[in-house]
């Protein structure tokens, strides 16, 4: 599911202080 990976990366991006996922 596409939304739970975003979701994963949302979690992981957030640990790691990334905020890459933002332009979406």
């Amino acid at each position: 599911n596409l939304m739970q990976f975003e979701l994963l990366i949302m979690k992981v991006a957030g640990r790691s202080g990334i905020v890459w996922y933002s332009d979406y």
